[in-house]
């Protein structure tokens, strides 16, 4: 295990979940001062479809390009949309695309750097380690929809703390490349005797997995977004308030199943 290397990672990915929980209100609220609530379900979609492209387009990169310069130029791009989102939309763009290229940007983002997480670590301490790496997780969407719902963060402002936090994760990711070359990636490379390909086993397997996590997309959405609508109804100008505290809420509460 790079112990320092799997410590920056983790705290990578704490800070960009405190990221995409803050934007996450803004985005879907321009989307809602834009179009009525009936539009939710295409919002949804939209969504999808641009995290499936992302997805696929970061393959296809990282086949031909250095996964690690891929990832900066990647924290680059979202710093960028998170920053110029705010006059963007009041020059005119259509929110919708700005909500994508945001939602897509952070997902993708996402992965790459739990991608980083366990390159630092293998085996036994993978097992050990990696839920606490949730756990960050969770932490940080908690002290952002908490800390911005209580303090009244929401506007512009969400935006460009999302620019502001993400810099600091650049910095750590430029540490962690560093620790990762010191200190060894053992999560990166095969177990003696192991095979880099799939057997039947493991092929079915990833099939179920396909199959679970479409159903699961399928009902969370279906619940999401009758949930936003229902919210944005009753809430009106408090909508980005309530639903930071919300997300800060239920993050609350799954950090203290994961604790205990």
């Amino acid at each position: 295990m790079n112990k320092r290397a799997f410590l920056l990672g983790a705290a990578m990915v704490f800070l960009l979940n405190f990221v995409a929980t803050a934007l996450r209100p803004y985005a879907e609220n321009a989307f809602l001062d834009s179009y009525d609530k009936a539009s939710l379900p295409w919002l949804f979609v939209a969504n999808a479809a641009g995290f499936a492209i992302a997805t696929f387009g970061y393959d296809l990169i990282t086949r031909r390009a250095h996964t690690r310069v891929v990832d900066l130029v990647l924290l680059i791009a979202m710093i960028a949309t998170m920053a110029t989102a705010p006059m963007l939309l009041r020059a005119g763009a259509p929110p919708v695309f700005l909500v994508v290229a945001i939602t897509a940007l952070t997902q993708v983002v996402g992965l790459a750097l739990w991608n980083r997480v366990a390159e630092a670590i293998a085996g036994r301490d993978a097992r050990r380690h990696l839920p606490r790496a949730g756990a960050g997780v969770t932490a940080g969407g908690m002290i952002a929809g908490l800390g911005a719902g209580l303090l009244g963060i929401k506007g512009d402002l969400l935006p460009y703390l999302g620019a502001g936090v993400s810099v600091i994760v650049v910095g750590l990711v430029v540490a962690q490349a560093r620790a990762l070359k010191a200190g060894g990636a053992p999560g990166a490379a095969l177990p003696p005797g192991a095979s880099d390909t799939l057997g039947p086993l493991h092929l079915r397997l990833r099939r179920a997995l396909i199959a679970v996590a479409l159903l699961e997309g399928v009902f969370a959405t279906l619940v999401d977004f009758q949930f936003l609508a229902e919210l944005r109804v009753e809430t009106g100008d408090k909508f980005t308030s309530t639903l930071l505290l919300f997300s800060g809420g239920t993050n609350a509460v799954l950090l203290l199943l994961q604790a205990t």
